[in-house]
Protein backbone atom coordinates (compact mmCIF):
# COMPACT_ATOMS: atom_id res chain seq x y z
CA UNK A 1 0.00 0.00 0.00
CA UNK A 2 1.34 3.55 -0.97
CA UNK A 3 2.01 6.85 1.72
CA UNK A 4 -0.65 9.19 1.14
CA UNK A 5 0.38 12.44 0.92
CA UNK A 6 -2.06 14.19 2.80
CA UNK A 7 -1.51 14.54 6.71
CA UNK A 8 -3.20 12.00 8.75
CA UNK A 9 -5.83 12.89 11.32
CA UNK A 10 -3.94 11.19 14.28
CA UNK A 11 -0.89 13.61 13.57
CA UNK A 12 -2.54 16.52 14.08
CA UNK A 13 -4.01 14.81 17.48
CA UNK A 14 -0.52 13.90 18.31
CA UNK A 15 0.70 17.52 17.79
CA UNK A 16 -2.42 18.79 19.66
CA UNK A 17 -1.95 16.44 22.60
CA UNK A 18 1.63 18.09 22.66
CA UNK A 19 0.55 21.73 22.81
CA UNK A 20 -2.04 20.88 25.70
CA UNK A 21 1.42 20.08 27.78
CA UNK A 22 2.55 23.39 29.22
CA UNK A 23 6.07 22.24 28.87
CA UNK A 24 5.61 21.66 25.58
CA UNK A 25 3.84 24.79 24.53
CA UNK A 26 6.87 26.92 26.05
CA UNK A 27 9.19 24.57 24.31
CA UNK A 28 7.18 25.50 20.82
CA UNK A 29 6.98 29.46 21.46
CA UNK A 30 11.07 29.14 22.58
CA UNK A 31 14.10 29.26 20.88
CA UNK A 32 15.31 27.74 17.54
CA UNK A 33 16.72 24.48 19.52
CA UNK A 34 13.60 24.27 21.79
CA UNK A 35 11.48 24.67 18.77
CA UNK A 36 13.51 21.34 17.06
CA UNK A 37 13.94 19.31 20.14
CA UNK A 38 10.08 19.57 20.01
CA UNK A 39 9.64 18.80 16.30
CA UNK A 40 11.86 15.86 17.19
CA UNK A 41 10.02 14.60 19.62
CA UNK A 42 6.65 14.90 17.69
CA UNK A 43 8.48 12.83 14.79
CA UNK A 44 9.53 10.10 17.34
CA UNK A 45 6.08 9.99 18.56
CA UNK A 46 4.46 9.88 14.91
CA UNK A 47 7.02 6.64 14.01
CA UNK A 48 5.74 5.21 17.61
CA UNK A 49 2.33 5.26 15.95
CA UNK A 50 2.74 4.16 12.70
CA UNK A 51 5.97 3.25 11.14
CA UNK A 52 4.37 2.04 7.77
CA UNK A 53 4.22 5.36 7.33
CA UNK A 54 7.80 6.39 6.90
CA UNK A 55 7.94 9.35 9.66
CA UNK A 56 11.31 10.87 9.67
CA UNK A 57 13.41 14.43 9.82
CA UNK A 58 14.97 16.32 7.32
CA UNK A 59 17.49 18.89 7.14
CA UNK A 60 17.99 21.28 3.87
CA UNK A 61 21.27 19.32 3.41
CA UNK A 62 23.84 17.38 5.13
CA UNK A 63 25.84 20.12 6.92
CA UNK A 64 22.81 21.81 7.70
CA UNK A 65 21.22 21.33 11.45
CA UNK A 66 17.48 19.53 11.36
CA UNK A 67 14.56 21.04 10.48
CA UNK A 68 13.15 22.95 13.74
CA UNK A 69 9.13 22.67 12.32
CA UNK A 70 9.35 19.89 9.12
CA UNK A 71 7.77 16.41 9.30
CA UNK A 72 8.92 14.34 6.61
CA UNK A 73 8.14 11.08 5.15
CA UNK A 74 9.85 9.02 2.86
CA UNK A 75 8.58 7.52 -0.30
CA UNK A 76 10.84 5.84 -1.99
CA UNK A 77 13.39 7.97 -3.21
CA UNK A 78 10.79 10.38 -2.52
CA UNK A 79 11.19 13.29 0.47
CA UNK A 80 7.63 15.10 1.65
CA UNK A 81 7.55 17.41 4.09
CA UNK A 82 4.74 19.80 6.24
CA UNK A 83 5.26 22.50 8.20
CA UNK A 84 3.51 21.84 11.61
CA UNK A 85 4.36 24.87 12.97
CA UNK A 86 3.13 29.10 12.11
CA UNK A 87 5.99 30.78 12.39
CA UNK A 88 3.97 34.08 13.85
CA UNK A 89 2.02 32.12 16.29
CA UNK A 90 3.88 28.75 16.88
CA UNK A 91 1.08 26.92 17.02
CA UNK A 92 -0.09 24.13 14.32
CA UNK A 93 -0.86 25.22 11.56
CA UNK A 94 -0.63 22.15 9.50
CA UNK A 95 -4.50 20.54 9.06
CA UNK A 96 -5.85 17.07 8.61
CA UNK A 97 -5.75 15.87 4.57
CA UNK A 98 -3.04 19.03 3.61
CA UNK A 99 -1.06 17.70 1.28
CA UNK A 100 2.96 17.51 1.33
CA UNK A 101 5.41 19.21 -0.33
CA UNK A 102 7.65 17.68 -2.26
CA UNK A 103 11.51 18.06 -1.03
CA UNK A 104 13.09 15.53 -2.65
CA UNK A 105 17.18 16.27 -2.74
CA UNK A 106 16.88 17.55 0.91
CA UNK A 107 18.44 15.55 3.59
CA UNK A 108 16.87 12.57 5.03
CA UNK A 109 17.12 12.14 8.60
CA UNK A 110 15.73 8.92 10.68
CA UNK A 111 14.13 8.86 13.70
CA UNK A 112 13.67 6.09 16.27
CA UNK A 113 9.78 5.39 17.37
CA UNK A 114 9.51 7.21 20.85
CA UNK A 115 6.52 7.63 23.14
CA UNK A 116 7.17 10.81 24.52
CA UNK A 117 3.35 11.07 25.80
CA UNK A 118 2.95 7.25 27.40
CA UNK A 119 0.41 6.39 24.50
CA UNK A 120 1.97 2.79 24.12
CA UNK A 121 0.89 1.17 20.77
CA UNK A 122 -2.43 2.11 19.55
CA UNK A 123 -4.80 -0.29 17.95
CA UNK A 124 -6.05 2.20 15.37
CA UNK A 125 -3.51 5.22 14.71
CA UNK A 126 -3.60 8.28 16.58
CA UNK A 127 -5.82 6.13 19.31
CA UNK A 128 -4.58 4.93 22.71
CA UNK A 129 -5.02 1.44 23.78
CA UNK A 130 -4.86 3.28 27.87
CA UNK A 131 -8.72 3.19 29.59
CA UNK A 132 -9.35 6.73 30.56
CA UNK A 133 -8.55 7.72 34.00
CA UNK A 134 -11.59 8.23 36.19
CA UNK A 135 -11.74 12.03 37.82
CA UNK A 136 -15.29 11.43 39.07
CA UNK A 137 -13.93 10.37 42.60
CA UNK A 138 -11.52 13.38 42.58
CA UNK A 139 -13.96 16.36 41.10
CA UNK A 140 -16.53 15.05 44.19
CA UNK A 141 -13.74 14.92 46.49
CA UNK A 142 -12.80 18.59 45.17
CA UNK A 143 -16.78 19.73 45.48
CA UNK A 144 -17.02 18.58 48.96
CA UNK A 145 -13.79 20.69 49.74
CA UNK A 146 -15.00 23.69 48.28
CA UNK A 147 -18.31 23.32 50.55
CA UNK A 148 -15.97 22.68 53.30
CA UNK A 149 -14.59 25.82 52.85
CA UNK A 150 -17.64 27.87 51.75
CA UNK A 151 -19.23 26.30 55.55
CA UNK A 152 -15.74 27.62 57.38
CA UNK A 153 -15.67 30.94 55.95
CA UNK A 154 -19.11 31.36 57.16
CA UNK A 155 -18.41 29.99 60.73
CA UNK A 156 -15.43 32.67 60.76
CA UNK A 157 -17.53 35.13 59.69
CA UNK A 158 -20.55 34.43 62.62
CA UNK A 159 -17.08 34.09 65.03
CA UNK A 160 -15.92 37.25 63.96
CA UNK A 161 -19.19 39.30 64.08
CA UNK A 162 -19.98 37.77 67.65
CA UNK A 163 -16.59 38.95 68.81
CA UNK A 164 -17.64 42.19 67.22
CA UNK A 165 -20.72 42.87 69.27
CA UNK A 166 -18.92 40.90 72.61
CA UNK A 167 -16.93 44.01 72.16
CA UNK A 168 -18.80 46.47 72.01
CA UNK A 169 -20.72 45.75 74.82
CA UNK A 170 -17.64 45.47 77.20
CA UNK A 171 -17.02 48.54 75.77
CA UNK A 172 -20.23 50.03 76.71
CA UNK A 173 -20.34 48.37 80.37
CA UNK A 174 -17.13 50.04 80.83
CA UNK A 175 -18.07 53.22 79.84
CA UNK A 176 -21.06 52.92 82.08
CA UNK A 177 -19.18 52.34 84.90
CA UNK A 178 -16.66 54.72 84.33
CA UNK A 179 -19.65 57.32 84.22
CA UNK A 180 -21.66 55.92 87.60
CA UNK A 181 -17.73 55.84 89.22
CA UNK A 182 -17.08 59.73 88.39
CA UNK A 183 -20.77 60.77 89.14
CA UNK A 184 -20.19 58.96 92.91
CA UNK A 185 -16.60 60.51 93.19
CA UNK A 186 -18.23 63.83 92.41
CA UNK A 187 -21.22 63.44 94.42
CA UNK A 188 -18.72 62.65 97.82
CA UNK A 189 -16.53 65.88 96.82
CA UNK A 190 -19.57 68.01 97.17
CA UNK A 191 -20.52 66.49 100.38
CA UNK A 192 -18.91 68.27 103.59
CA UNK A 193 -16.65 65.84 106.00
CA UNK A 194 -18.09 65.06 109.15
CA UNK A 195 -15.67 66.35 112.40
CA UNK A 196 -17.39 64.46 115.10
CA UNK A 197 -20.61 62.06 116.28
CA UNK A 198 -22.40 63.73 119.13
CA UNK A 199 -24.18 61.29 121.39
CA UNK A 200 -27.32 62.03 123.44
CA UNK A 201 -28.80 59.84 126.10
CA UNK A 202 -31.95 59.50 128.18
CA UNK A 203 -32.45 58.07 131.50
CA UNK A 204 -35.99 56.43 131.64
CA UNK A 205 -36.66 54.27 134.47
CA UNK A 206 -33.69 51.64 133.11
CA UNK A 207 -34.06 52.21 129.26
CA UNK A 208 -31.65 54.45 128.56
CA UNK A 209 -32.32 55.73 124.33
CA UNK A 210 -29.13 56.89 122.62
CA UNK A 211 -29.12 58.79 119.78
CA UNK A 212 -26.24 60.12 117.40
CA UNK A 213 -25.82 62.56 114.76
CA UNK A 214 -22.58 63.32 112.83
CA UNK A 215 -21.15 66.86 113.32
CA UNK A 216 -19.94 69.66 111.20
CA UNK A 217 -18.48 72.83 111.26
CA UNK A 218 -21.18 74.49 109.17
CA UNK A 219 -23.67 74.92 111.56
CA UNK A 220 -26.20 74.27 108.41
CA UNK A 221 -25.83 70.66 108.36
Amino acid sequence: MGVSRQFPGYAVRIIDAFLAVPQYLAMAKGTDDERRKLTFLIIGQLVHFDKSFGWCWKSADPGRPPSKDALAVRVGETLLAWDWQSGASRLRQVTEGQEAEDITGQNYIAVAPLDTLGLDAPGEPGEPTKPPIDLKPLTERIARLEALAVRQAEVNQNLTELARSLHDSLQRLTDQYIADLTRIDGYLKSRPIPTGVQVTARLYGFNVPVSSRLVFDDPAH
